[in-house]
């Protein structure tokens, strides 16, 4: 009788231990959903389009983010930013819910993952990211049951008022700051940040976090689209002019 109870204690324990552990589980695949809230204008004149919504999609090393904007005078139109991350390189194009822009869906930006690098090192060196940084933890919490701390930030784009805040978390990895200058010296991922865009003060709200099964064919590129280098768009612009 005592063997089935040292039995029983035994397998208790193992599912104690086993729970927290399953929780903190690296997140090799899946959906992380953020809503975004405009917090003000930061220019008198801001751009009509204001984010909605990110998406970024995960599978091991392959990531794809979307940023989905709707147009202030008219909901009805909407454009989608996306950028993928895969062996070969980063992929950034559009697309839009009106046809005039059918041509600029049609064709996407590429890097090499060098060529990305370089360009970060040299926006970093003239101080052109600007990005916040933790001043200190004000709160560990959980979030989606995994560790997280609440933090007050410093540096970055001047706001106004208060010092912003951030809820960052190191269990899993999630490069926000591919795309988000404003966590680009945040530790792990930025569940809840502040970001400036078109003369918006936008804050970003994980909502959900689905681990799932993910299409490779999301981490491609069309094979119809024309692919640009930043050179090609520094002499279309260079033309514009």
């Amino acid at each position: 009788m005592k063997r089935i109870q040292v039995l029983i204690h035994i397998c208790q324990l193992v599912v104690i231990i086993s729970y927290p552990l399953k929780a903190q589980t690296p997140f090799r695949e899946g959906v992380l959903t953020y809503k975004a809230d405009t917090i003000r204008r930061l220019e008198s004149i801001p751009a009509a389009y204001i984010i909605s919504k990110v998406v970024v999609f995960k599978k091991d090393d392959l990531l794809r983010i979307e940023i989905w904007r709707f147009n202030r005078l008219n909901k009805s139109v909407t454009e989608k930013l996306i950028q993928i991350w895969n062996k070969k390189g980063t992929y950034l194009f559009s697309e839009h819910s009106e046809p005039i822009w059918a041509r600029v869906d049609k064709s996407a930006i590429f890097m090499t993952h060098e060529e990305e690098q370089q360009l970060q090192n040299k926006r970093s060196q003239f101080g052109a990211i600007k990005s916040f940084a933790v001043n200190k933890v004000s709160q560990h919490i959980k979030w989606f049951n995994l560790d997280t701390e609440k933090v007050e930030l410093k540096g970055g784009q001047e706001y106004g008022g208060a010092l912003p805040e951030a809820i960052v978390s190191t269990s899993i990895n999630i490069p926000m700051s591919k795309l988000f200058d404003s966590a680009f010296e945040l530790p792990g991922t930025p569940l809840q940040f502040p970001i400036s865009e078109y003369g918006w003060l936008i804050q970003l709200t994980a909502t959900t976090l689905k681990q799932t099964d993910v299409p490779d064919n999301l981490f491609e590129i069309n094979t119809s689209f024309k692919l640009k280098s930043m050179a090609d768009i520094c002499r279309e612009m260079a033309d514009f002019k």
